[in-house]
């Protein structure tokens, strides 16, 4: 009797997990919401910048070599040296943001010229997003791609867009203004939470 009863909580446990299993699977066949996303440059700068950020601290540690170095031409009456390392550290981070922007800015521009009038289609499910890919006037120049939330680093939201990250370096632009219904913003926000995904808040709050 022992045998039997083990053997019937061996059934009822496997006839559960197959309808978890299903009711899992019917959740994912149907996308919880869509967006449709443009490739604009406001867009392609944007998570751009959000890129260039990490390098800030590479600013940062060249500034306070240049300062150091600064302090000990100074120290030793190197005026000349001193006066050129000092300019250095005034004009440094300007030099860099002038060509990050036209970095920026060029990079658009073979994109743009590559992919004319471009655009994503996405759909949010339960555990992936999946996207399609457009660009120029033939019908046949698309990609298809999926993506398992799992496979997501992080996601940066603004006031504008959210970036999906799936590498350190490489990110998928979405557009809030996209969305088919006002509430799917803060329902996906709070689906990607769900899966443990790190949502970085820079959006500007309007009181």
């Amino acid at each position: 009797m022992a045998d039997e009863n083990v053997i019937e909580e061996e059934i009822i446990e496997v006839d559960n997990n197959e309808e978890e299993n299903k009711v899992e699977e019917e959740m994912d066949s149907t996308p919880i919401m869509e967006n449709k996303t443009n490739f604009t440059k406001e867009g392609f700068s944007q998570m751009n910048k959000e890129v260039a950020k990490k390098s800030y601290y590479l600013v940062f540690i060249c500034e306070a070599i240049l300062l150091a170095i600064d302090v000990w031409l100074y120290i030793s009456k190197s005026w000349a040296f001193a006066i050129i390392a000092s300019v250095l550290i005034v004009i440094y981070p300007f030099i860099l943001k002038f060509s990050a922007s036209s970095h920026i800015s060029k990079n658009f521009l073979m994109y743009e010229n590559a992919y004319k009038n471009a655009g994503y289609d996405y759909a949010f499910y339960e555990t992936r997003m999946t996207l399609h890919f457009t660009y120029g006037d033939d019908p046949n120049n698309f990609q298809d791609g999926e993506v398992p939330y799992t496979s997501i680093y992080y996601v940066i939201e603004n006031n504008d867009f959210l970036f999906i990250f799936i590498s350190a370096n490489q990110a998928y632009i979405v557009d809030k203004k996209g969305f088919e219904e006002e509430g799917d913003v803060p329902r996906l926000l709070d689906l990607l939470k769900s899966k443990e995904i790190k949502i970085i808040d820079r959006s500007k709050k309007t009181k």
